[in-house]
C-alpha cells in the first residue's frame, strides 16, 4: 500500500485518496483525518497549487484568466489578493508562509492522529528548523 501511495498509482493517483489512506492508515482507532475539517482542506488547496504551477502550461491569454482551481485555491486561503494577474498573485511571500503553515498544520494532525511525536512542538527535535 505504501509503495502504491508513494508512487501515485490505482486509487492513489488522486490526492485525496492518498491523504485519506496515509491519515487512515496509520490512525490506531482507523478514522484517520477529517476530510471536511480545515487542515485537510488546505491540504488539498495546497496540492492543487502545487500541480498547477508545476504543470503550468502557458497560453497566450492564460495571464489574464485564472485558471478556475487557482481560483478556487486562492479563495480557500486568506491571502490578499494584489491588482496584478494570476501569476504575480501566487508568487508571493505570502503564498509561501500559507504553504508553511499548511504543511506544519498537516504534519501536526498526523502526529496527533497517529499518536507520534510533534516535532515542531518537542524537545526531542531541538534543530532550530522546526522552531518558529
Amino acid at each position: 500500500r505504501i509503495e502504491s501511495i508513494k508512487n501515485c498509482t490505482g486509487k492513489f493517483r488522486k490526492p485525496n485518496k492518498r491523504f485519506t489512506e496515509i491519515y487512515s492508515m496509520f490512525d490506531p482507532k482507523k478514522k484517520g483525518i477529517d476530510t471536511n475539517g480545515p487542515v485537510y482542506i488546505d491540504l488539498l488547496a495546497l496540492t492543487a497549487l502545487r500541480n498547477s504551477l508545476v504543470h503550468y502550461s502557458p497560453q497566450f491569454i492564460d495571464h489574464v484568466i485564472w485558471p478556475q482551481n487557482l481560483e478556487q485555491v486562492l479563495h480557500r486561503t486568506k491571502i490578499q489578493v494584489i491588482n496584478s494577474d494570476w501569476v504575480a498573485n501566487f508568487m508571493r511571500i505570502s503564498v509561501a508562509d500559507w504553504s508553511h503553515s499548511v504543511s506544519q498544520n498537516a504534519i501536526q494532525e498526523f502526529c496527533r492522529i497517529s499518536g507520534r511525536t510533534d516535532p515542531f512542538n518537542s524537545a526531542e527535535y531541538p534543530h532550530p528548523f522546526f522552531r518558529e
